[in-house]
């Protein structure tokens, strides 16, 4: 995970995705061919404000459970799934402990960095 944000529930996923990308955006130094999402993020406002920013494509990962009657995993999404399931390992994740936005974001960077602190020692 590179960074994260934390948005009141009445603000839309991609206001938060839009704030995200763009602290990305100030500091990654490498160009970014793609940025996988899920369908919440397929608007054309969206694409165009990604290919604007990051000079990048929008990739949108389909579900094909519906339609196949059984569990498909999707190619990419189970990344972004496996790092939520690791936030369980920290117990200040797992209910809304904090009272501020800002302490809750840096409980999960601090939660990331630890898990993967460990898996590189």
């Amino acid at each position: 995970m590179l960074d994260a944000a934390i948005m009141p529930a009445n603000v839309h996923d991609t206001k938060g995705g839009k704030r995200v990308l763009s602290r990305i955006a100030r500091w990654l130094k490498a160009p970014v061919a793609k940025v996988y999402a899920d369908g919440t993020y397929n608007g054309k406002p969206f694409r165009s404000w990604v290919q604007k920013i990051l000079g990048a494509t929008v990739e949108i990962e389909k579900n094909l459970a519906p339609k196949l009657k059984r569990f498909v995993p999707a190619k990419k999404r189970w990344v972004v799934e496996r790092a939520f399931a690791w936030f369980f390992d920290y117990r200040r994740l797992t209910i809304d402990y904090e009272r501020l936005r800002s302490s809750s974001l840096a409980m999960i960077r601090i939660a990331m960095s630890a898990s993967l602190l460990r898996r590189l020692c």
